[in-house]
């Protein structure tokens, strides 16, 4: 309990955080009050590796920006990047953005991406208000104790809250939360000319878990909790405060490296030498400072070692004891970077204008589609193209749609029910179901649905482009026509009488009808009855 009140009144009391700090912890926010825009599931993120080195796959330099991709593929359902690491341990380690082209080109040609370097926050705040996940570089965290060169992914971004998942630490309660200032720093420190990357899949998000309405007992528990100002189950229940994990700091890890023993970097825990590494033989061992005694040879230590696939050349060694000493690098090369700002889609540079559309929400490839009635399919591949292919242009321009199998880790994760047959289901963009079938009866049924869920829909306003173009109704002319050359004086008297008494005549018997109505008809007792 004590425990409970004193966490409790760091939220009321210190609900944000010092500058250049950093909180690890779960899906929750320190304060308790948002949650990760982009959940992972902890089984589907990867851990950083090394690409193709001198002793075979994965010993050569890092992988973080392709394994940041990949986290990125598997988070919005884009197929093709799904074993993108693995197949990268075979190609060179390290990552910039025309390399990036270059392998999505090879191995994932039918990726839609959006390639940003710049000092401009503004696409990832889009990316991640549509719900995208977004790999992003980054230059400096507490856990290395120094600055990196870095790819990880941005999972949350608000006004008061940007978290990240680092690939060097996996897992659903290593997220690491900071304010956005912070995070803006961080994106940008890692470049010599302090711009940013960020790598941004095109592909729809995942569906909003599936709700009706809000439970009464979900009710009452948050009133609860808020009249208590207590959590209630850690990061499990609605109003959780705050995680104990997450109100800890982690240790401060420190990597050194020694100008009288350059094939070696040294492992400190606050402020305590706890291992060395071998670049050479890769290796770690464990030391103890208290009994000065190493332990045995381990394959992986505590702490990713900077460098720790591209061994220090004797010829280098003046040049690495300026560098790599001060920056660990786990697989970004900055000197590949472009000059300035650039934008390019699918590796293909965009001009300025266009640049500043997508970043905007006003482009025509990454438009602010979080508003957007969601169609989600669960089935067989055959029978979630069914059901896509039987959409119109209209109907997949005015949807965020997404197909699943049926053991897709979103089914469990989210609490969406699937039936044997291929499932359908409809909902709004905060998660309230619209409808859901289980069977596929063609895509008049489903254009029904869908014309029922959207009030605004009018299928008159589809365009059908095997009819012409409608021709332009003409202006009529509204110039006043002469006057009989006959009478120039304009009409003669007798004329005028004629018409004043006929619309004399039609009005008087008008007034007569109104007024002498008979009573509205009643029906039979029996017919209210009447289904």
């Amino acid at each position: 309990m004590k425990t409970s009140f004193a966490l409790a009144c760091l939220v009321l009391f210190a609900p944000g955080l010092p500058a250049s700090s950093s909180v690890i912890g779960g899906r929750i926010s320190p304060d308790g009050k948002e949650e990760i825009a982009c959940d992972l599931p902890g089984a589907e993120q990867l851990k950083n590796t090394g690409g193709l080195g001198p002793r075979g796959p994965g010993s050569g330099a890092g992988l973080c920006v392709f394994t940041s991709i990949e986290h990125c593929g598997r988070y919005q359902n884009e197929g093709t990047l799904i074993g993108l690491q693995k197949k990268m341990t075979n190609e060179p380690g390290g990552g910039y953005p025309d390399k990036v082209d270059a392998m999505l080109r090879k191995y994932a040609p039918k990726t839609n991406y959006i390639q940003y370097t710049g000092k401009d926050a503004a696409l990832l705040t889009l990316a991640v208000k549509t719900s995208r996940m977004v790999g992003v570089t980054y230059g400096y965290s507490p856990r290395y104790g120094g600055p990196i060169a870095h790819m990880v992914n941005l999972v949350h971004l608000t006004d008061k809250w940007a978290c990240i998942l680092d690939n060097n630490f996996p897992g659903e309660n290593s997220y690491e939360w900071m304010s956005p200032d912070e995070f803006d720093r961080r994106w940008v420190a890692g470049s010599p000319d302090k711009s940013g990357w960020a790598v941004i899949l095109l592909n729809p998000p995942p569906p909003p878990a599936p709700h009706n309405s809000i439970k009464e007992k979900d009710m009452l528990h948050t009133m609860l909790c808020t009249l208590l100002l207590l959590p209630s189950a850690w990061e499990t229940a609605s109003c959780g405060l705050v995680s104990p994990d997450a109100a800890e700091k982690t240790d401060d890890y420190r990597w050194e490296w020694r100008q009288s023993d350059p094939g070696r970097y040294y492992l400190f825990k606050n402020g305590v030498q706890v291992g060395g590494y071998d670049i050479w033989f890769d290796y770690y061992r464990a030391y103890d400072a208290r009994t000065q005694t190493w332990g045995p040879k381990e394959d992986k230590p505590p702490v990713v070692p900077p460098n720790k696939h591209t061994p220090i050349r004797s010829a280098d060694r003046s040049a690495q004891a300026k560098t790599d000493a001060d920056v660990q690098n786990y697989g970004v090369d900055y000197s590949e970077f472009p000059a300035g700002e650039a934008c390019t889609i699918n590796g293909r540079r965009t001009s300025k204008d266009r640049a500043k559309r997508l970043i905007e929400g006003k482009g025509d490839n990454l438009q602010d589609d979080s508003r957007k009635i969601r169609l989600t399919v669960f089935g067989s591949e055959a029978e979630r193209d069914a059901v896509v292919l039987g959409l119109t242009l209209a109907q997949k321009d005015a949807l965020s749609i997404q197909t699943y199998p049926r053991d897709h880790w979103i089914v469990s994760q989210r609490g969406f029910k699937v039936g044997v047959q291929p499932t359908i289901y409809l909902e709004a963009p905060d998660g309230t179901v619209l409808h859901r079938q289980e069977g596929w009866d063609g895509p008049e049924s489903l254009a029904k649905v869908l014309e029922r869920a959207d009030p605004n829909y009018d299928p008159s306003k589809d365009p059908d482009l095997r009819k012409p173009k409608p021709q332009p109704t003409p202006t009529p002319d509204m110039t006043p026509a002469p006057t009989d050359p006959s009478c120039a004086a304009g009409c003669p008297a007798w004329a005028l009488h004629v018409v004043n008494s006929f619309l004399t005549t039609i009005t008087l018997i008008t007034i007569y009808l109104l007024t002498h109505r008979s009573p509205p008809w009643t029906p039979p007792a029996s017919f209210n009855s009447y289904p």
